[in-house]
């Protein structure tokens, strides 16, 4: 019973350590450039514009299939 509250305790100190280093130090991730990319607003429309054409384009194949298909 007392090592559970040891391991308990040092959870909890573990824990206030790892907030109060990313409060104060104000630790940044660094983005990879992937990642930097999909934030970009120009990239982020481009991708954006890209995948709506694909949507479009997969329906309209999926429209004539049925349309030929029913012929």
């Amino acid at each position: 019973m007392k090592c559970k509250n040891k391991y308990i305790l040092a959870a909890l100190i573990f824990m206030i350590l790892i907030i109060i280093y990313f409060s104060v130090f104000d630790v940044k991730e660094e983005f990879t450039p992937t990642i930097r990319g999909m934030y970009n607003p120009k990239k982020r429309e481009v991708r954006l514009y890209v995948d709506k054409l694909q949507k479009q384009a997969t329906e309209y194949v999926d429209t004539l299939q049925k349309t030929f298909s029913w012929a």
